[in-house]
């Protein structure tokens, strides 16, 4: 039996291949026509006053510019002085265990677990 899930991945892979055929066609096609002859295009040829768009001439190249002038010669700068050393890291805050925060250095986020009653297993809710 044919489940609906089956129907769609079918469409969904035809749709794929379909447009991907499209856009290997296109491409091949774009490639393949020749670029039209600009020397003179006719805008109406059935009438006796045509009228004719030749192509302009492209302008000369522009002369390279001249080279430029040798750069100034760099100075060079002084060693830069030692740096101070850097201060010692600080100690981790104190664990707070009422947020039931995890130490810096442990790389564990545990979560206190809970009990059947909602409260967690190593506090009571005292009323």
């Amino acid at each position: 039996m044919v489940h609906a899930n089956d129907v769609i991945a079918i469409i969904v892979i035809l749709h794929l291949a379909i447009g991907v055929l499209l856009g290997i066609c296109i491409c091949c096609i774009r490639r393949n026509i020749p670029p039209p002859d600009t020397t003179t295009i006719s805008t109406d040829d059935n009438s006796s006053t045509s009228i004719y768009i030749t192509k302009v001439p492209t302008p000369a190249p522009a002369p390279a510019p001249a080279p430029a002038p040798a750069p100034a010669p760099v100075p060079v700068p002084a060693p830069p002085s030692p740096s101070p050393a850097p201060a010692p890291p600080q100690p981790p805050p104190p664990n707070d265990s009422s947020f039931n925060l995890p130490s810096h250095q442990s790389g564990a986020f545990n979560l206190p677990r809970r009990t059947g009653g909602g409260a967690s297993a190593h506090r009571t809710i005292t009323r």
